[in-house]
């Protein structure tokens, strides 16, 4: 087959006129649909360019020219404005190194438009086909999934399974598949983060990892760190919020219960905030329920490496109040050393 006929001439200006409210409604839909693949192979395409040239991705500067371009389109009756793999991948190949290639390719196209269209309509669709897979042969790299693979498998899992949307169905299905995994992968991530406990390197004498436990994943990085007799350091690595805060105190009490187990159980459980960015009133009450669950076995709460915006979002849930701003240290070492160990042993029975 043969490219569709150019239409000849350029575009003059005007608005749209004589649309009804049901009309608009359907549009409104349609944009949306355009919007949403639109920006997402724009955005990939511009991601893409930016990590192989080492740009800084102005998120705002291309969402300012996205928009820019769609009222153009709109005022000029066009199509709708959206980066472009292909054309980028193109684009590229040819040895573009400036927006001055997007200058040049619109007067080439308002060129075309004025007085070049008929040459074109000869042109087979195989040959512009060629081109675009051309273009787009480095990005279908199978090393990528390889790498993702061994990454993460259920990543990997849902870009498959999106794959396979798009060849059964089509490509706003799949995008909309896409999302709404990745939402659902996002929070399940957000619901199970990495906890671990810490321990002091024997050579360098800082607080590493000793174990972690990531959803179902666990290891033990630095086996031959040393935990300090007495305490346990407890580190939680996420925003605590609702949907994990219920992991927070479960993972606090485990480490009580496993070490009572051993008949080993602390006399303070120091909790490492260090990566703790935001906490709501759920993650508050997080907080003083393993204080309340700790203090009925004796077990003293301390706190650590609290960023000044967390202390105040405590200062306002009543947490610091509940628990005491004495309980509250700049560094791991002086929080071991400031909670002070049981009086009586026969307590810890």
């Amino acid at each position: 087959d043969l490219v569709p006929e150019i239409p000849q001439g350029l575009p003059s200006f005007g608005l749209p006129t004589g649309i009804d409210a049901s009309t608009w409604l359907t549009l409104l839909l349609g944009g949306c649909v355009v919007a949403l693949i639109g920006f997402s192979e724009g955005w990939g395409a511009s991601k893409d360019i930016a990590k192989k040239t080492h740009d800084r991705l102005d998120t705002n500067q291309e969402f300012r020219a996205y928009g820019a371009g769609q009222i153009g389109a709109g005022i000029l009756g066009g199509m709708a404005v959206a980066g472009s793999l292909s054309k980028t991948s193109a684009a590229e190949e040819a040895g573009a190194k400036s927006q001055m290639s997007n200058i040049m390719l619109a007067a080439l196209v308002l060129l075309t438009l004025a007085f070049l269209s008929p040459a074109f309509q000869w042109l087979p669709e195989a040959a512009l086909a060629a081109i675009v897979i051309n273009a787009m042969s480095g990005s279908a790299n199978p090393h990528a999934l390889q790498v993702l693979w061994r990454i993460d498998r259920i990543d990997f899992a849902l870009g498959f399974t999106t794959l396979l949307v798009v060849l059964a169905f089509d490509l706003l299905p799949a995008m909309i598949t896409g999302i709404v995994l990745s939402i659902v992968y996002l929070v399940y991530r957000i619901s199970f983060p990495a906890r671990s406990v810490l321990g002091k390197d024997a050579r360098s004498g800082d607080w590493v990892t000793r174990s972690w436990l990531y959803g179902r994943r666990t290891g033990e990085p630095h086996k031959d760190a040393v935990g300090v007799p007495g305490v346990i350091v407890y580190r939680f690595s996420s925003p605590l919020i609702f949907s994990n805060s219920e992991a927070f105190t479960n993972s606090g009490e485990q480490l009580l219960i496993a070490a009572a187990a051993k008949n080993e159980l602390p006399h303070a459980l120091v909790l490492d905030f260090e990566e703790v960015m935001a906490v709501d009133t759920t993650g508050s009450a997080a907080i003083i329920s393993l204080f309340n669950y700790a203090s009925r076995y004796d077990v003293e709460l301390a706190l650590v490496r609290v960023h000044s915006t967390i202390h105040e979002l405590l200062e306002l849930t009543g947490v610091i109040d509940e628990i005491g701003e004495q309980r509250i240290y700049d560094t791991i070492d002086d929080a071991v050393a400031g909670v002070e160990p049981p009086q009586t042993p026969s307590t810890r029975s």
